[in-house]
């Protein structure tokens, strides 16, 4: 009678031991501290995934074990679908689309090459790799800061020679709060994140484009975008655990396929 009286309350207890995954989701919670919207808003982990919702229209689903990114338009009620032979494609477009502009400024005079040149940031084949600044740049400050007691770097994202955002970036060690199940979800995505670089940095663009959301298998503690003279951040803000549903790591119900498309003619 005593062990029956029992059950009703060891079950549940007995049910989080045994159910594999279900302490293994983790929400890494932003806080907004300056602006007007968010800058970045959660990264979920769980069900061998991560969610990172970086403001109230857009979210991007990490998938490692099915090689997919989902990027989830709210706005819209739509979503698209990467995988990393997508990234190869775009690699392979933008070679192409790149080599006809060489050709198109074979006959021109040298001075306006050489400003073509500075302008898209080397891409051209006769240009050497990094003979024009990138138009999109993110690269380390020198700069740290402590965020909820946690150090982290300082990077910020030039575009055009334009500061627009500013993300510091921490060990993952940092977030000693995660269980051993999410820090590994989160290492497979860092990891499938630098290798899917790995096609865009070997085409034209690669010479264009350097940046990363997990830059150098870091996470952001703190993040800046800056617009129109205005500046909108969010900080770490702390790490809560439990089960999280597993629709917020799909494409939600009713929202449309926007296919991914690429080309340049």
């Amino acid at each position: 009678m005593r062990l029956r009286r029992l059950l009703p309350i060891l079950a549940p207890l007995f049910a989080l031991v045994v159910a594999p995954g279900v302490l293994a989701d983790a929400r890494i919670e932003f806080r907004q501290v300056e602006g007007d919207t968010p800058a970045l808003g959660s990264i979920l982990v769980g069900h061998g995934k991560v969610r990172v919702d970086s403001d109230r229209s857009n979210s991007v689903i990490f998938d490692p074990a099915a090689e997919t990114i989902w990027v989830l338009d709210h706005a819209e009620r739509r979503y698209s679908r990467m995988t990393r032979a997508d990234l190869e494609r775009i690699g392979a477009s933008l070679g192409s689309a790149v080599s006809r502009l060489d050709d198109a400024l074979a006959s021109v005079p040298p001075e306006v090459r050489a400003q073509m040149q500075e302008l898209i940031g080397g891409m051209l084949p006769g240009g050497a790799p990094g003979s024009g600044a990138p138009m999109v740049r993110m690269s380390e400050t020198g700069r740290t800061l402590r965020v909820a007691g946690r150090s982290c770097r300082v990077f910020e994202t030039v575009v055009m020679g334009e500061v627009v955002a500013e993300t510091c970036l921490a060990d993952p060690a940092v977030l000693d709060e995660l269980g051993a199940a999410e820090r590994r979800t989160l290492e497979q995505v860092m990891r499938m994140s630098e290798a899917w670089m790995e096609p865009l940095a070997k085409s034209p663009i690669g010479n264009a484009i350097d940046m990363g959301f997990f830059r150098d298998n870091r996470v952001p503690l703190r993040a800046t975008d800056f617009e129109d003279g205005r500046r909108n951040t969010s900080e770490f803000a702390g790490i809560s655990r439990g089960p999280i549903p597993a629709d917020l790591f799909r494409a939600p119900a009713g929202y449309r396929d926007r296919p991914l498309e690429f080309a340049i003619e």
